[in-house]
């Protein structure tokens, strides 16, 4: 689903389900779909053409964090997300988009075991950017992991061996 189609489903889902009249999504919404879909197509023109038309003021600040985030994207099935989250004692992750959503892509958060109920407290109420427990995206088909800010506590040839699972 192209995120324009998908900004119109979010928009009028969340209005449904959560009765909220004339409700808004979160800022920003539309170049956390854009940017989500670019990413996993690898298309990194969408979302600078984005960023392009919508008048971005820190264009290139934007494109190093998306170039950044792309370089440690893995997409994982099942079983190797499971074996990837238990090997990386992953304690919570979080969304970029809504958590139920197939597209989601989740960040590996790096937080202290003593404090993920604090931290998933936050997000609560939260539509998009929502903490999560490692065993609440079990059932996907497939995983989207971004670990650019946890990848210093990943010991890089196991990323690739993530990768390479995945890709044969």
């Amino acid at each position: 689903m192209k995120w324009q189609t998908k900004l119109q489903y979010y928009n009028s889902y969340f209005r449904a389900t959560y009765h909220l009249g004339d409700f808004d999504l979160p800022f920003g919404i539309d170049k956390m779909l854009c940017k989500n879909e670019a990413l996993r197509s690898k298309n990194r023109t969408l979302f600078l053409d984005f960023l392009r038309e919508y008048g971005a003021a820190e264009v290139e600040a934007e494109m190093r964090s998306f170039d950044h985030t792309a370089e440690n994207l893995l997409v994982l099935d099942q079983a190797s997300v499971q074996h990837f989250l238990s090997d990386s004692h992953v304690h919570m992750l979080q969304s970029d988009i809504w958590i139920d959503d197939e597209d989601c892509i989740f960040k590996v958060v790096d937080v202290a075991e003593k404090d993920v109920l604090f931290e998933l407290d936050k997000t609560l109420t939260a539509i998009v950017g929502v903490n999560v427990l490692p065993q609440e995206i079990v059932g996907h088909s497939c995983v989207w992991i971004d670990v650019s800010d946890f990848s210093q506590h990943v010991n890089r040839s196991n990323l690739e061996k993530y990768r390479t699972r995945i890709a044969s």
